[in-house]
């Protein structure tokens, strides 16, 4: 059985295993040969926080936006979430399961900011008020149904049961919820002090806001890491880090949680770095070095807006310097995907999704892809309805953010190509050849052409069962321009039959028609021999022409090709 033996040094643990020998000649040296293992001092950690949801469809709990407000910064923004992504969401998908994902959310990259010796701070929190979404579906804003209580670990022993760091839970777990702010609502934010115990010493120290559903009449705040395990119910936590900086002319570098960093120089162009001391009267170069696709949009020092001049400003020492920046990006607001189709944003042939970055300058190909059944008909780019009926393609110059909206596709019929015989039908729309089973919508304009295979003729043309054209001579003009004229399914058939290798006759002395209905009528020169067999052979007619125009009765014929001899003259004819 192992023994285990800890230590505790300078506050932290220690953790050995195995067994220790004294050295022989000296007794206060340990035998290395003797150690068995000794293991690294053990990494600390907050109590551990899980979350459940009674009621998955309301688990839209976020906060989209936290500013501080202390004696050493008038105003602080924390974190700003401009996108769902940012928040960030993690999806809860079975009601009543215990889970660690996004339990507590970490915002301490960018610290709350108080002075040594200051008695309290302000944190201002906003809610998420947009829908976020989901493969679980669409859920709305329901941070007003929780409670609110916070812990700070003042002592810095990774708990929080030490004196002053439980805070007692406010709001009323309702649609009007004021979390103890009077001026306090969904729409305008809630504003809450926090006191500062007296003798806290500089450093950094661990706050953590928690949601929760829990009644206030339970204390909940107090039992949360004890009886009730760190679970927490319809709910959230949030982690922030609160630094106290001490008094005197030192140099703070706050930088934003995204968009970029800055950088301090004095006048000859040394760096200097966070946390030295200045002189008072010396000047400071402070200069903004926003990251690829973001910008600046103010520069602070000790919470006062400064003039920028190429992401620059110079300031003289006063004291304590706290400087920082805000940076900001344009975005690419896409609408999501359904059954009707899809918008697509491509920028240098790479596809953007919903909240992508976007540069001032650069071009953004816009496309609408439809459904199966649909096509596009129109997209709201910036405020402007733009058609898609008669484009592929919008070319967007960006000089700020991009926001499409309302997506229109119209719903389409379907066109079916049949093939009779040995050949194909070409059918081409806008300059794009359609295929069998494509989607066509009233007031299309389609280029309709039969292609013939080797040995085949083309003999007709149905449209929706109906015979409309043959094909004896060229392509009738109409169905190079053919406009679908009803809302309704279109089905096209071409038949192919074995070619005879005769062609029409058309000359001065004699005239035989490509095609013929219930009657034919061919011309020609007095007494002259009139000859009409199927493919067969058969004789249908045998006559001799007693007028320039003789009518022949074809109502008892079958449809199909026949051929037709007057005189020395032979073509091919389609009864249809």
């Amino acid at each position: 059985m192992k023994q285990y033996l800890s230590f505790v040094l300078c506050g932290m643990l220690l953790a050995c295993s195995g067994t220790y020998a004294a050295n022989s000649e000296d007794p206060t040296k340990i035998d290395k040969q003797s150690v068995a293992t000794v293991t690294e001092p053990a990494e600390r950690s907050y109590p551990e926080t899980k979350r459940f949801f009674s009621r998955i469809a309301q688990q839209n709990r976020y906060l989209q936006c936290v500013t501080a407000f202390s004696e050493l910064m008038d105003s602080q923004v924390i974190f700003n979430a401009s996108t769902q992504e940012e928040l960030p969401f993690t999806y809860y998908g079975v009601a009543n399961e215990i889970v660690t994902d996004g339990a507590v959310i970490d915002k301490t990259s960018v610290p709350v900011l108080v002075e040594e010796g200051s008695s309290s701070f302000d944190l201002k929190f906003e809610a998420w008020t947009n829908p976020v979404r989901s493969e679980g579906g669409i859920f709305e804003t329901e941070l007003v149904w929780t409670y609110q209580a916070y812990f700070i670990d003042w002592n810095n022993d990774y708990e929080f049961f030490g004196p002053d760091e439980i805070g007692e839970s406010v709001g009323t777990a309702s649609s009007d919820n004021n979390f103890g702010d009077p001026a306090g609502s969904l729409d305008n934010g809630w504003k809450r002090t926090f006191p500062i115990p007296e003798n806290i010493k500089p450093g950094t120290y661990r706050m953590r806001v928690v949601y929760a559903e829990y009644d206030n009449d339970m204390n909940w705040p107090e039992i949360l890491y004890t009886d009730l395990l760190g679970y927490l119910q319809n709910g959230v936590a949030y982690d922030f880090s609160i630094e106290v900086v001490a008094s005197g002319p030192v140099l703070r570098i706050v930088n934003p949680e995204n968009g970029g960093r800055l950088k301090v120089t004095d006048e000859k162009g040394g760096e200097i770095t966070e946390g030295t001391m200045l002189e008072v009267g010396s000047k400071i170069v402070i200069e903004a070095i926003p990251d690829d696709y973001y910008f600046v949009t103010s520069m602070m020092v000790n919470g006062e807006e400064q003039t920028v001049v190429d992401n620059t400003c110079t300031v003289e020492v006063t004291g304590r310097m706290v400087v920082s920046a805000e940076f900001d990006a344009y975005t690419c607001t896409i609408p999501q995907e359904n059954s009707e189709g899809a918008v697509v944003v491509k920028r240098n042939g790479t596809p953007l999704f919903d909240g992508s970055l976007i540069k001032s300058g650069e071009e953004l190909v816009v496309s609408m892809e439809a459904g199966l059944g649909y096509a596009p008909c129109s997209l709201n780019i910036n405020g402007e309805e733009v058609s898609f009926l008669d484009i592929k393609e919008k070319i967007i110059s960006v000089d700020g953010d991009v926001v499409l909206t309302n997506p229109i596709f119209v719903e389409g019929n379907m066109m079916y190509i049949e093939v009779i015989g040995e050949g194909e039908v070409e059918v081409i729309r806008d300059g794009v050849k359609l295929e069998n089973q494509s989607t066509i919508f009233m007031g299309d304009v389609l280029s309709i052409k039969p292609i013939t295979s080797e040995g085949y003729v083309t003999s007709g043309i149905y449209m929706n069962d109906d015979y409309e054209y043959n094909w004896l001579e060229e392509a009738p003009a109409s169905l190079q321009a053919y406009k679908v004229s009803a809302s309704e399914e279109l089905n096209i058939v071409a038949e192919f039959v074995v070619s005879t290798g005769l062609g029409n006759v058309r000359d001065d002395h004699v005239a035989i028609p490509s095609s013929f209905g219930n009657q034919l009528i061919v011309s020609g020169e007095l007494g002259t021999s009139v000859v009409i067999t199927d493919m067969a052979g058969i004789v249908f007619c045998n006559l001799v022409l007693d007028s320039e125009n003789l009518s022949i009765p074809t109502s008892s014929w079958a449809a199909g090709l026949y051929i037709v001899k007057v005189g020395n003259k032979v073509a091919k004819s389609i009864k249809y």
